[in-house]
């Protein structure tokens, strides 16, 4: 009962409330029932044995019946007035109540549930009500989470079901455990990058050079484009350096990852040497033909830049004979297979993301290799993504990659380390390009303000209360004012 009176007249004190709502029913309920009299002393005296006649005995009898109907009609009015005083009330609340007008909305499990079923929606369950659309695959997805909120959890459960039902799948997997490769790894067809695995594949970058364009792609792999803030020459001159070491080698027949770096590890005065007797390497050149200060400045910036060939093991971890990895003749063979890169906690931290990342570009490189195809069945799993360094590749892939039949599964932490790393324009785009996000419990303001963000905006009504009081409890009362606004439809 009281849950309804408050709801009939929201707003004013719950005193004011009581009073009013026994004042609506108790004159309600007399007014009907006068109605009810008057019409039954004309129009309907037969049907009641209404004589209406001077005489005392006829009075007695009349004012007899009229109050019995007087009775009845208040009871019948207490009944109507009620439930006119309800339906009011309904009405009412739902006109004072906040109401969303267009833009994102938050659904229940189940509500979302009944979408899917009524659309016919097929796809990969994710919970026991909500699948994940078949079609969503090739517009990417991001899962974001704090540890130990469920990520994992989440990824084999889709994992599983993707495996098992893509028999001619290529998968890219980064495992940072690694724990999917104990459950999943098949040693007849699947491949391992680790550089401290004796069962890894090499990368040789020589032998992936078969064009130009090919020598481009590997050289934006190994150096990528600079963020705001960073100063692009330095990036010329190292993407200028490698191409001219790279063209050095084609021209000399040089074949192994020793050799190459040790032309990269050079000295410039010596590299110089060996880089004029060769055709096509003028843009390198330029910056190796200078005084012996800058020569110090630009070979510290480019040995930096071109930290994973200095670093990448050439001889004993992997074995030569493993061979190497041929990315486009992955992608184009039979069956289906993965690329299990794999984490490591004994390597230095820096390196191992170094790695995975040329990787993961050199992958991506491929995929744009094999030429537009929605048919293929192509996937890249990653894991902390915000925390690899900057793929212009992966960037471009994950924007366009549905053209080539690729689905990007990425998974993070902390969304906001992405600008760190792409700058705040290109992370931004790349979160905006996830057209499918299923987050978990987060940490940090930023990181909370990005996810709400890419949740969207809503505009909705919103009615504003304000609630007067009189000397009589008959004089409170409330007012109601309506505005409209946009917010976070998750704040």
């Amino acid at each position: 009962m009281s849950t309804f009176i408050q709801s009939f007249n929201v707003g004013a004190n719950s005193v004011s409330m009581t009073a009013k709502y026994f004042k609506f029913i108790i004159i309600g309920s007399i007014l009907f029932s006068i109605i009810i009299i008057f019409l039954s002393a004309t129009l309907f005296q037969e049907f009641f044995d209404l004589k209406m006649e001077p005489q005392i005995t006829s009075i007695l009898e009349d004012l007899s019946t009229l109050i019995n109907i007087f009775l009845m009609s208040f009871g019948v009015g207490v009944v109507l007035t009620t439930l006119i005083a309800y339906r009011f009330a309904s009405v009412y609340k739902n006109k004072i109540e906040d109401e969303h007008i267009k833009g994102s909305s938050v659904l229940s499990e189940n509500a979302f549930a009944d979408y899917q079923s009524q659309n016919s929606i097929q796809g990969y369950a994710i919970s026991k009500k909500v699948k994940l659309n078949q079609d969503d695959l090739t517009r990417m997805l991001g899962v974001y989470g704090s540890t130990g909120t469920g990520k994992s959890v989440l990824l084999r459960k889709l994992f599983k079901q993707i495996y098992g039902d893509n028999h001619d799948a290529k998968i890219i997997f980064y495992d940072t455990k690694p724990e999917f490769f104990t459950e999943f790894y098949q040693p007849n067809q699947d491949l391992i990058l680790s550089l401290e695995d004796k069962r890894s594949v090499h990368i040789n970058l020589l032998k992936l050079i078969t064009s130009t364009r090919d020598l481009n792609r590997i050289v934006a792999s190994i150096i990528p484009a600079a963020i705001k803030g960073e100063d692009e020459g330095w990036v010329v001159m190292s993407r200028s350096m490698l191409s001219g070491i790279f063209i050095y080698c084609i021209k000399q027949n040089i074949k192994t990852m020793q050799e190459l770096r040790s032309l990269c590890i050079l000295p410039f005065n010596k590299l110089l040497e060996k880089l004029s007797e060769i055709e096509g390497t003028e843009a390198a050149l330029q910056f190796l033909d200078i005084d012996e200060k800058q020569q110090t400045i630009y070979q510290g910036v480019f040995s930096s830049k071109i930290s994973f060939i200095a670093d990448y093991p050439c001889l004993d971890c992997p074995p030569l004979e493993n061979g190497h990895i041929n990315f486009e003749e992955f992608f184009t063979s039979k069956g289906r297979r993965v690329l299990w890169i794999l984490g490591d906690d004994n390597d230095e931290k820096e390196r191992l993301k170094r790695t995975v990342s040329v990787v993961i570009e050199l992958a991506s490189n491929s995929v744009f290799a094999l030429g537009e195809n929605q048919a293929r069945k192509i996937f890249f799993f990653i894991d902390e993504f915000s925390e690899l360094k900057k793929m212009d590749s992966l960037q471009k892939l994950i924007v366009k990659g549905r053209s080539f039949g690729c689905s990007i599964f990425l998974l993070m932490q902390n969304p906001f380390q992405l600008q760190k790393t792409y700058g705040r324009e290109d992370a931004e785009t790349i979160l905006s390009c996830l057209n499918t996000n299923i987050i978990f419990k987060s940490n940090g303001d930023k990181t909370l303000e990005i996810l709400s963000n890419m949740i969207g905006k809503s505009k909705v009504k919103e009615v504003n209360s304000n609630q007067s009081y009189g000397l009589s409890l008959m004089r409170d009362g409330a007012s109601h004012n309506e505005s409209r606004k946009i917010e976070n439809a998750v704040l």
